[in-house]
């Protein structure tokens, strides 16, 4: 897992738009969003090319000069799958972020995957910010909600990442990555309750770099790689949970390439996880998630989303990850 070496710098396929207007942005969102079908081009390049901060400015622009709400006017001249890309683009982060969460956690389907990937990725800050928006958007506590919904090990899991602040200083102590192979090596021997909170407890507290370099020592006292030891000694949500900080502990983008993959691969689209890791990752890193993609997969992420998808949808998918 260690092998590869862990950049800090990434880069994203949408940036902050150069001679930004947002009252002509509003102008043309205006003009066109009623006969979305006219002149889409113009909106999906609008939409596509000016970060979140900037939609959201374009949004008060808009409502501004012509009292209407940006957001309301998108979702009665929209539908589908485009609609909720359209909408997903102009929350916040964190906004979005605890919208998510709701659905993946109250909706009917549960999506264990969603609340792993939202709860792990974001920062102390960003997570203390979902927290207080879930509370006041939904009137109810994420922790709640998830002690609710969530059952076992992996509810454990989930209030961990939720409650624990992660270190997210770079700096590696060799002597802390160590102690944690040898704490991770000694439990898997006790197996059981005291093997889950020790993994869990190293897992949602440390610094991913630091959880790279345990990883490392690791093998070196096993003999094996700790993805395979989570695969042998648990099971179901917390297997994956557990599996997925291993991934993005080494490389960020890796793991994201490979949730984009499997919302395209087989039979059917995943979109939700589709629209929201492009969403969520396109100011962050999507060009090194592009080049994973294609590194891993044999084939780019522009061609597995026209293949996958179609029409608006797949146009604005496309002027997202394009860099």
């Amino acid at each position: 897992m260690s092998g590869r070496k862990r950049l800090n710098r990434f880069t994203g396929s949408v940036k902050q738009a150069p001679h930004f207007n947002p009252d002509k942005d509003a102008g043309t969102l205006h003009s066109n969003l009623r006969g979305i079908g006219n002149d889409e081009a113009s909106v999906i390049s609008i939409l596509s090319s000016r970060t979140n901060a900037q939609r959201q400015e374009v949004a008060r622009s808009y409502f501004s000069a012509y009292e209407r709400n940006l957001i309301q006017d998108l979702k009665i001249h929209s539908k589908g799958d485009f609609q909720t890309i359209l909408l997903a683009l102009f929350h916040s982060p964190r906004v979005y972020d605890a919208t998510c969460l709701n659905k993946a956690i109250k909706g009917l389907i549960k999506d264990p995957k969603a609340m792993t990937e939202i709860l792990m990725t974001r920062t102390p800050e960003e997570i203390k910010k979902i927290k207080e928006i879930y509370l006041e958007k939904f009137s109810r506590e994420l922790t709640k909600d998830i002690e609710e919904d969530c059952s076992g090990e992996f509810r454990k899991f989930l209030l961990t990442l939720a409650t624990t602040e992660r270190e997210d200083f770079q700096a590696v102590s060799a002597e802390k990555a160590k102690l944690d192979a040898t704490s991770l090596q000694n439990a898997v021997k006790k197996h059981g309750e005291e093997m889950s909170a020790t993994f869990i407890s190293i897992f949602c507290s440390r610094s991913f770099a630091q959880l790279n370099a345990a990883f490392y020592d690791y093998k070196k006292l096993a003999g094996r790689d700790i993805t395979k030891t989570i695969t042998s000694e648990f099971s179901t949500d917390l297997k994956d949970g557990l599996k997925a900080i291993c991934e993005v502990a080494t490389y960020p983008p890796d793991y994201f390439a490979d949730r984009l993959y499997r919302s395209m691969k087989g039979a059917g689209t995943d979109d939700k996880t589709l629209i929201r890791v492009v969403v969520t990752r396109s100011e962050i890193d999507m060009i090194d998630i592009k080049k994973s993609f294609a590194e891993k997969h044999g084939k780019s992420l522009e061609k597995y989303i026209e293949g996958d998808t179609s029409g608006s949808y797949k146009k604005l998918l496309l002027a997202l990850v394009y860099d």
